[in-house]
């Protein structure tokens, strides 16, 4: 298993001339106000970001391990920012719209609701592709596949340890381990797919 965010190991650097790279990224969590200012800006209407568990719970991903509440203010930060610049629908707040109710959702059908909904757009979308463009374009239509991966798959079997070895170093999360083999193959299956296209694998750090 990989984690982006744990990840230390650089397969392949560019040389650049004045020594930069890519290890903050887009610094975020530091220039959320003045993204917050970009979309707004922009007059973008929605404004979607996930939480980093690693962030908030840096031990395992467990309460007993400690809350980083340097991650809490980062997010709540984020939101009053969202909030002054007009923003609506906060995640994490008694919003109009739940009539201040803080337990508004339900997280036992909104998922069915959301994959129903993935499927029908799946459907519009083949639909219209057979009748305008298939003929013309010669296209073969995929299978769309909801909400799929190892940790959904009853088939998959999980596992940090082979014949008692880790297959790599623990991250931030106790189930979360560097597995240096699984982007090595990667690397070479994009190698042999594309041609050995010229490729940079960074770690991802918000």
């Amino acid at each position: 298993m990989i984690g982006n965010v744990a990840m230390k190991i650089f397969f392949l650097r560019l040389k650049i001339t004045d020594g930069s790279n890519g290890d903050v990224a887009n610094d975020e969590s530091h220039l959320y106000k003045e993204d917050v200012g970009i979309m707004k800006n922009m007059n973008l209407d929605a404004y979607k970001f996930s939480i980093s568990w690693s962030r908030l719970l840096p031990n395992g991903g467990k309460l007993s391990g400690g809350v980083n509440k340097e991650g809490i203010k980062y997010y709540n930060n984020l939101i009053n920012e969202l909030l002054r610049n007009d923003g609506a629908l906060a995640p994490g707040r008694c919003s109009a719209w739940q009539q201040l109710n803080c337990t508004g959702g339900d997280s036992g059908t909104e998922p069915y609701l959301v994959a129903h909904h993935l499927l029908l757009a799946h459907a519009a979308a083949v639909k219209l592709y057979k009748q305008k463009y298939q003929a013309s374009q010669k296209g073969v239509i995929g299978n769309k596949s909801v909400n799929a991966s190892y940790l959904t798959d009853a088939h998959a079997t999980q596992l940090t340890e082979l014949n008692g070895v880790p297959i790599g170093l623990q991250a931030a999360s106790s189930w979360l381990f560097v597995y240096p083999r699984g982007i090595r193959d990667l690397l070479l299956y994009t190698k042999t797919k594309y041609k050995d296209p010229r490729s940079f694998t960074l770690r991802r750090m918000a």
